[in-house]
């Protein structure tokens, strides 16, 4: 079938007003569109790909500036075992925490709590105990109150596991003071800090306690003193000079001084000779106000035993020697407030 010619363009018919006016804008007018015939192929026009609006990508000048390619942000493996990592240690610490652990409530009436406390270790309960006592100031003055004596034979040994770590902490030549003074003066503040806590326990003078029987406060007060002047015996002597008579302080004032590395001569010796005489005090009250009556074996194992603290005969450091003239001035006590009790018929 023949093609039909191409008709020869023609120029778009515009208004009057502006075709007769004269009036120039400077620019040419774009060239009309050329006429394509009905039945004839249309040329291949590629599709927009920009903001032309049917202009192609290369030609348009409508096209806007186009945006620069930014890299995507992505964890490196590194990064995210790190932080897999931080969420297992927190979550580790909120369950090693037992206020996270547990929201506070209360107890179903179907939980045996002794089953459950006994279950657990002894780390356990006094981690339990000490969180209840920090916490509520009634219930410290409850388990204080409830809180039994402890036997004289656990405390001998954490006496005999105290003087052990003090043995193998001492050098065996001849050294420095200061240097002997450093090993042992954590050890030492150790030690007064836990007989600092036993020494209320046996005083005849806490009124919110039972009472704890005249025989074993003697007991436990004894067997301490016997080991402070032990282990005094063992540490350096220093050189200061002990006089005649006077309180503690004034016998030896450089090793009872608060600063001293010396927590046997500066802290638990003064507070021993204060519960000693809490006791004498007791004792006498009980026989000579109250009626109460010793027996005649009782009365004389405490003067043996007092006399046993006292001054000797042998030679002996320093500060032993003016802890033992000290003591010594108990026995005296004690004669004059039981002494009719045996008829001072108690022999040194």
């Amino acid at each position: 079938m023949p093609s039909t010619p191409l008709l020869p363009p023609q120029l778009p018919a515009h208004p009057p007003s502006l075709r007769h006016a004269g009036v120039s804008f400077g620019v040419g007018l774009p060239p009309a569109p050329p006429s394509v015939p009905f039945n004839a192929n249309a040329p291949q026009v590629p599709a927009p790909v920009a903001f032309g609006f049917g202009c192609g990508a290369a030609g348009s000048s409508m096209t806007g500036p186009t945006q620069p390619i930014r890299p995507e942000w992505r964890p490196s493996k590194r990064t995210r075992d790190d932080d897999d990592e931080g969420d297992s240690i927190q979550a580790d610490e909120d369950m090693d925490d037992p206020k996270r652990r547990r929201a506070s409530r209360r107890a179903p009436s179907n939980i045996d709590l002794g089953s459950a406390l006994a279950a657990l270790d002894r780390p356990a309960l006094l981690t339990l105990l000490h969180d209840l006592i920090s916490s509520d100031e009634a219930i410290a003055a409850r388990v204080y109150t409830n809180l039994p004596t402890p036997s004289l034979e656990s405390i001998s040994a954490q006496l005999d596991a105290a003087e052990e770590n003090l043995r193998g902490l001492l050098p065996s030549g001849s050294v420095r003071e200061q240097y002997v003074w450093g090993r042992v003066r954590a050890p030492l503040a150790e030690l007064a800090s836990m007989l600092a806590g036993l020494l209320p326990l046996f005083a005849a003078s806490s009124s919110r306690r039972e009472p704890v029987h005249p025989a074993t406060a003697f007991a436990f007060l004894h067997m301490v003193t016997t080991r402070v002047l032990q282990l005094e015996r063992m540490l350096p002597p220093g050189d200061m000079p002990v006089r005649s008579s006077g309180s503690f302080a004034q016998l030896v004032p450089q090793r009872a001084a608060g600063d001293s590395p010396d927590a046997l001569a500066s802290m638990v010796f003064p507070e021993l000779m204060r519960k000693w005489e809490l006791w004498l005090t007791t004792v006498d009250a009980a026989v000579n106000r109250e009626g109460r009556m010793y027996g005649h074996d009782v009365v004389v194992s405490w003067m043996r035993g007092l006399h046993a603290l006292g001054p000797q005969n042998d030679a002996v450091p320093p500060v032993e020697g003016a802890m033992r003239l000290c003591l010594g001035s108990l026995l005296d006590k004690l004669q004059g407030s039981l002494g009719w009790l045996i008829g001072m018929r108690f022999a040194m």
